[in-house]
C-alpha cells in the first residue's frame, strides 16, 4: 500500500474544543458515526497539552470562540505555535469580542453557528474539508 493510499484509508481524526459537554458530546457522536476519529478538549488549555504530544496526528480543530479560560482565537494562535499548519473551523454561538470578518482574519477553513441547524450540510463541509487537507 502506498503511503497516499494508506492516509487515505485512514480515519481523519478532528479535535473539538468546547467547553460545553453537550456540545462536545454531540459532535464527537455525530462525526464518530461518519468514521473520523474524535479527541476532544474542554477548554484551550487542555487542547495546547494534547497538541504538544499529538502535534501532526490532528486533520482537523473546531474550536468554540467563547470559552471562559482562553477564548478560541488565543487557542488557535497557541496552538499554531505547536503546529503552524493546524487546519481550524470555529464554532459560535455569537460573540461580543469578534464579528466573522475578525475570526475569518485567523485563516479558519469555516465559521460555524450555533446551533448547527443542519447536521447534512455541517457533515458535507467537514468531509470536503478533511478531503481537501488529505491532498
Amino acid at each position: 500500500m502506498t503511503a497516499e493510499a494508506h492516509a487515505e484509508s485512514c480515519p481523519k481524526k478532528i479535535l473539538i474544543v468546547d467547553d460545553n459537554p453537550s456540545i462536545r458530546a454531540l459532535l464527537s457522536c455525530i462525526l464518530q458515526r461518519k468514521g473520523f476519529l474524535v479527541y476532544v478538549a474542554s477548554e484551550g488549555k487542555e487542547a495546547v497539552d494534547f497538541l504538544k504530544n499529538h502535534a501532526d496526528s490532528i486533520d482537523l480543530a473546531l474550536v468554540d470562540v467563547n470559552m471562559p479560560d482562553m477564548d478560541g482565537p488565543q487557542t488557535l494562535a497557541t496552538c499554531r505555535a505547536i503546529n503552524p499548519r493546524l487546519a481550524c473551523c470555529f464554532i459560535t454561538g455569537g460573540s461580543q469580542d469578534y464579528d466573522d470578518r475578525d475570526l475569518m482574519e485567523f485563516g479558519v477553513r469555516c465559521i460555524f453557528k450555533k446551533p448547527i441547524t443542519s447536521l447534512p450540510d455541517f457533515l458535507e463541509k467537514i468531509q470536503g474539508m478533511t478531503n481537501k487537507i488529505a491532498e
